[in-house]
């Protein structure tokens, strides 16, 4: 019985040294109204992750980026949203919890209160149980036109 119970421990073990994309990503939003002034954090986001590569695939506007679709860089037909972000308002915090595939990824934030949005692309790698990082919304670059909506934003990966 002791051998038993033995061999169910040692594989069990085993099992929990495999490579894993278990990962969470967790984004710090925020908006910067003046150039060199103090950010504060935004509070009206929603954000979704697309198993797909900005090569190809990028959101063409504010509608569509916060609708949960992209589209090709050709204007072929959009593709949904693989995950959503859960939103905290009192942190600012934007969080995909257990991001199970790895690989390239385009994730999309939109502030709902300013209606913009930005995207990045990230590759998720494997044996990261979370990643740390940050997106300030920077308003005094946003120009608006009335054929697309878009905004220079700043990434700021946390190591």
């Amino acid at each position: 019985m002791k051998f038993v119970a033995t061999l169910i421990l040692f594989f069990s073990l085993m099992s929990c040294t495999k490579s894993s994309t278990d990962c969470t990503y967790f984004i710090t939003c925020s908006e910067q109204l003046v150039k060199d002034k103090e950010k504060v954090l935004s509070t009206e986001i929603t954000g979704f992750i697309f198993f797909a590569d900005t090569a190809t695939y990028t959101p063409k506007s504010y509608a569509e980026a916060v609708s949960g679709n992209i589209s090709t860089k050709a204007g072929d037909k959009p593709i949904k949203a693989d995950m959503l972000f859960e939103f905290d308002a009192t942190t600012g915090v934007a969080k995909a919890p257990n991001i199970t595939r790895a690989g390239k990824s385009v994730f999309v934030l939109c502030d709902n209160k300013n209606k913009i949005y930005s995207f990045r692309q990230f590759v998720i790698e494997t044996d990261l149980p979370q990643i740390i990082t940050s997106l300030d919304f920077l308003l005094y670059n946003f120009v608006k036109n009335p054929d697309t909506t878009i905004i220079v934003s700043r990434w700021i990966q946390k190591k």
